[in-house]
């Protein structure tokens, strides 16, 4: 049979990512030739008997609810497509702010104010 009598499925998978590689379940592909983003990209076919059915009303009747439906069927290919991937870098405004986050979550400013006061401050009190 022809793939346009059985059908066909192609499925691109698009993988992109700042770090010059790409990753494909076990097998990694690293880019040493290139210093910018990249996109990989893997074309899987097979044969399978690809249909779709659409159904539309053509004429509707209120009265006694009677309704004209058309049933369309397609046969053919099928192209589906799949994105992923990630662009990593460092955002240090962000980590700046968590770490500010965690010092004034552990109160670790009160401490030091306290320490400062008792230790520092609290020798000028003596007359």
């Amino acid at each position: 049979l022809t793939v346009r009598m059985s059908g066909m499925l192609l499925t691109v998978d698009l993988q992109y990512s700042n770090t010059n590689r790409c990753d494909f379940g076990r097998r990694s592909i690293h880019i040493s030739d290139w210093a910018g983003h990249v996109c990989c990209m893997t074309i899987t076919g097979s044969r399978n008997w690809e249909t779709r059915q659409t159904r539309s009303v053509v004429k509707f009747n209120p009265e006694t609810g009677a309704a004209l439906a058309k049933t369309r069927e397609y046969h053919g290919m099928r192209v589906s497509f799949t994105t992923q991937g990630k662009f990593a870098e460092v955002d240090a405004p962000a980590l700046f702010d968590g770490l500010t986050m965690l010092l004034i979550w552990a109160q670790i400013p009160m401490y030091l104010v306290y320490y400062f006061v008792i230790i520092v401050l609290g020798k000028l009190s003596h007359i």
